[in-house]
């Protein structure tokens, strides 16, 4: 055997021996076969070197898989902090989204709203105050409009802490009101289908001579067929025909009745919107829906009271006759009251009537007349109720 191949056999065993396959006397065992059979006897030089060889092969091999898990190691911990840091960079994109999104709203928004407050400036008409100075422009910005009213106030009465449309400097009810119309008042609409809901018009009102706007639920047409009443023919009747044919009248809503007022005499309308009666001079008579078919005019006094009701008493009219003394409190202004009177001229020789209107067994509302020169006259309308 060469020295060459006695060298690998060496190699060889050295091997299996590092790897566990023999064990140490096998080992030593073997190696002496294999020097004998070369009949060499290898220099413990060369014994070291070669077992200094495999030690270091070891060496760097283990080295290089520790280097090759160490790049594994760092290359799983970067994946896993580019894992941690995706939820917070979609985040911050989400943020920048939302925040450009509420931005651009906020700028829409800006845009409609000064472009709303614009258009009502340029819609909003010139109302003129009850000043002198302005007296005669008002007339002017209203000579050239219709005297031909063909509308009125209806309906405001239901209201009892405002009775009263409310004319306003602008379309909505956020505007300043700058003057009130009573039931019955008379208007021209100059314009109509106003607003979002299309329900405010712009009115011509008769009595101020003033232009505003208003919600068009508050007004109707005036119909022209009940510009006739019968109660013209009756008014120097005796109170009982007079009476029946006013409450006939008076259920229709027949504006004919307008007659019954005296250009000499005041009449008032009392409402209790607070804690008293609230009095208020008007032209036009006031109407509240009347349900009674089968009514009674009657000089007694019926059963029941304003509070309670009258369960026992007909619908109809009841009427008493009282003097100056018997007429109602009321307050201009809320705050002081006054008594009705008549003028002086007519206070001494007039018939006073005071007459409770009951509808469907309720109280709901008291009329006072006056016969003037033998011709009867409504001078007070009282709506108030128990509640005040």
């Amino acid at each position: 055997m060469t020295e060459k191949s006695v060298s690998n056999k060496l190699t060889e065993l050295f091997d299996l021996y590092k790897s566990g396959a023999v064990s140490k006397d096998e080992y030593e065992l073997l190696k002496s076969e294999i020097i004998n059979q070369g009949e060499i006897q290898p220099s413990q030089a060369e014994v070291h070197e070669n077992e200094q060889n495999h030690v270091n092969e070891n060496e760097g091999l283990n080295k290089t898989i520790e280097e090759d898990n160490n790049k594994e190691i760092s290359v799983h911990i970067e994946s896993k902090e580019s894992e941690k840091d995706k939820p917070k960079k979609k985040g911050l994109f989400l943020l920048i989204i939302i925040t450009c999104c509420l931005i651009c709203l906020a700028a829409i928004i800006k845009f409609f709203v000064l472009n709303d407050k614009e258009q009502r400036r340029l819609n909003e008409p010139t109302i003129k105050s009850s000043n002198k100075s302005d007296d005669a422009s008002l007339s002017t910005n209203t000579n050239n409009l219709s005297n031909t009213f063909e509308y009125e106030v209806y309906d405001t009465y239901r209201d009892r802490n405002d009775p009263f449309l409310n004319i306003r400097n602008g379309i909505g009810s956020e505007f300043e009101i700058v003057f009130k119309l009573s039931d019955g008042e008379k208007i021209n609409i100059l314009e109509s289908g106003l607003g979002q809901d299309g329900k405010w018009v712009k009115i011509h009102s008769q009595s101020k001579n003033q232009i505003g706007y208003a919600n068009s639920r508050y007004i109707r047409k005036i119909d022209e067929q009940k510009g006739v009443s019968l109660i013209s023919g009756n008014q120097d009747s005796n109170i009982d025909v007079f009476l029946n044919v006013f409450a006939k009248e008076y259920k229709a809503e027949n504006i004919g009745l307008n007659v019954c007022l005296n250009s000499e005499v005041s009449m008032i309308i009392i409402t209790n919107p607070g804690s008293m009666g609230m009095g208020n001079e008007s032209s036009q008579v006031k109407f509240i829906k009347l349900n009674f078919i089968d009514y009674n005019i009657s000089n007694q006094t019926p059963d029941g009271s304003m509070c309670e009701g009258f369960p026992d008493s007909k619908d109809g009219i009841y009427y008493s006759r009282i003097n100056q003394n018997d007429l109602p409190v009321y307050s201009p202004d809320g705050v002081n009251l006054i008594k009705y009177s008549l003028p002086q001229k007519y206070a001494s020789s007039s018939e006073i009537i005071k007459a409770l209107v009951i509808d469907q067994k309720e109280y709901k509302a008291t009329f006072y007349f006056a016969k003037i020169n033998g011709v009867w006259y409504l001078i007070c309308q009282d709506f108030c109720d128990c509640s005040g």
